[in-house]
C-alpha cells in the first residue's frame, strides 16, 4: 500500500479524493468503527482559521463512507472552548448533520483514569500519573488523525501527534478551563513532553490513519492546474 499520496488540485474535495484513492482503505474502514479526529480546539465567529475546514471534513466523509464503515464518528474535544460550539462556529456541525454520522464530544463525561506509564530508561519523569479519557475514545477500530497543519505564533511544529494526545485528556474533570491551558501549555512548553508519548501509549492498539496525506500510486495523484 502507498503510504504518502500528494496532489494538488484547486478544489480540494477533489484533491482528497484522488490521494484517497491511492490508498488501500477496505481493510481500515470495511465493518470497523471508524472515528475521525479533527483540530477543534478553538474558534470564534470572526477566526475560523485554527480548525480543520468543513469542506476538507466533507471530502473525507464522503470517501470512505462508501468502503462501508459499521459506524462512522466525528469526535471532538475542544481545548479553549465548547465543543459543540466550535463545530457549530465553524460549519463543522453542519458538515456532521447532512452527512448523517455520529457527533461525540469527548471531553463530556464519563471518565476513566489512564496511567501514563513512564519508562525512565528513556523518558525524562513526568509528573502526571494518569489521565482521565472518556473510555469510548479506546474502543474505535480505526482513527484518522484529520487534522490540517498550521502556522504557531511561538509553537514549533506539532503535526498530528497533540491532535490526539492533547485533546483525549478530557478537558470537563479539570476544576477550570484556565487548568486545561496550563497543562497543556507545560506540554508544549517542554515541562511535559514525555507525557504526550505515554499518553498515546493506552491508545496503541487502535489502527491509526493520518490524513491530509502527503510518488504515488497512478497518474491521478500527479500535480494538477
Amino acid at each position: 500500500m502507498v503510504a504518502v499520496a500528494i496532489t494538488q488540485n484547486i478544489v480540494i474535495q477533489h484533491a482528497i479524493s484522488e490521494a484517497l484513492h491511492c490508498l488501500e482503505l477496505d481493510p481500515l474502514i470495511r465493518s470497523k468503527q471508524v472515528a475521525v479526529k479533527l483540530n477543534d480546539t478553538w474558534a470564534s465567529a470572526e477566526d475560523t482559521t485554527a480548525v480543520t475546514q468543513p469542506d476538507t471534513l466533507r471530502a473525507v466523509l464522503q470517501f470512505i463512507r462508501g468502503f462501508g464503515p459499521h459506524e462512522l464518528v466525528v469526535t471532538g474535544g475542544a481545548g479553549a472552548g465548547e465543543t459543540d460550539e466550535v463545530f457549530r462556529l465553524t460549519g463543522l456541525m453542519d458538515v456532521v448533520m447532512q452527512e448523517d454520522v455520529t457527533f461525540f464530544d469527548h471531553n463530556r463525561p464519563p471518565f476513566m483514569a489512564v496511567p501514563l506509564e513512564y519508562q525512565p530508561e528513556a523518558d525524562v519523569h513526568g509528573p502526571q500519573a494518569s489521565v482521565m479519557v472518556n473510555p469510548r475514545v479506546l474502543g474505535y477500530d480505526t482513527l484518522i488523525a484529520l487534522n490540517q497543519l498550521k502556522v504557531y505564533h511561538t509553537a514549533p511544529v506539532t503535526l498530528a501527534l497533540k491532535n490526539i494526545a492533547m485533546s483525549y485528556p478530557a478537558a470537563d474533570p479539570l476544576p477550570a478551563l484556565a487548568a486545561v491551558h496550563r497543562v497543556r501549555a507545560e506540554v508544549r512548553g517542554g515541562v511535559n513532553v514525555t507525557g504526550v508519548v505515554a499518553i498515546c501509549r493506552p491508545l496503541s492498539r487502535i489502527r491509526p490513519f493520518r490524513w491530509p496525506l502527503p510518488p504515488c500510486c497512478h497518474k491521478n495523484c500527479a500535480p494538477q492546474a
